[in-house]
């Protein structure tokens, strides 16, 4: 049954043998309906709510579905499809503005985590209206950014395929390997520049190098997941 958003619908019915509603375990490489597996009574129920209104399908198996099931119209939408819409616009609102919010929100997580940890661990004294905060922040981002493009064009080119050919698996962790090996020279480069600047030793730059590169991911981290949340993404 389909009712449009402006006229919704509530359902009663029997519930006669098993639930079996949902998708069950993957066969043959795909998902199957629950139902479909049935050996004795059961039934299942699916629904979809949004812009296009409210869907409700009932499926029974070795049973009577015609017994006791009631209809009833409602007066106007129900909250389940008031929130649906509600979610639509939201995310048809939010969804075009990930290729700009993306690439600023890690920016933002990485000057602050740069702020925080050069403050806390080199005692670096960055304040937030500070130009040399982001002029260094960005710096070294930019850097490591380069030489992630040029790392993504020579695996693109096919220098991993050359250099290992017979080995598919190894293919894959090339890139991912040279991208930490990358960090790892940057933060290297980083503390041979700035440890003898600032009177501390070479591991101590290097962690707090690394420090920031771990909470620079975490807060992005965090972010992705509250955007995906919003637009529905998971």
């Amino acid at each position: 049954m389909v009712s449009p958003p402006e006229l919704d619908i509530t359902v009663e019915y029997r519930q006669l043998g098993d639930d079996l509603s949902g998708l069950g375990e993957e066969r043959h490489g795909e998902l199957v309906w629950k139902i479909d597996a049935a050996k004795s009574p059961a039934f299942a129920v699916d629904e979809a709510y949004g812009e296009f209104g409210h869907i409700w399908r009932a499926t029974y198996v070795k049973s009577n579905s015609a017994q006791d099931l009631v209809v009833t119209s409602l007066p106007g939408a129900s909250c389940e499809v008031q929130q649906a819409v509600r979610r639509a616009r939201v995310e048809g609102v939010i969804k075009p503005l990930t290729w700009f919010l993306a690439p600023l929100a890690g920016l933002a997580a990485w000057v602050t985590s740069w702020r925080v940890v050069m403050r806390r661990r080199l005692g670096v004294p960055y304040r937030w209206l500070q130009g040399k905060l982001y002029r260094y922040a960005l710096l070294w981002a930019a850097l490591y950014a380069f030489t992630s493009l040029v790392a993504l064009v020579v695996y693109l080119l096919g220098a991993g395929t050359l250099l290992v050919p017979w080995l598919d698996c190894a293919v894959v962790l090339i890139l991912p390997l040279m991208l930490v090996f990358l960090g790892l020279a940057n933060a290297w480069l980083f503390s041979r520049l700035w440890a003898e600047r600032l009177q501390v030793t070479r591991g101590r730059a290097f962690g707090a190098y690394m420090l920031a590169v771990l909470m620079a991911n975490v807060l992005y981290l965090a972010f992705a997941v509250g955007y995906s949340t919003i637009v529905g993404a998971i």
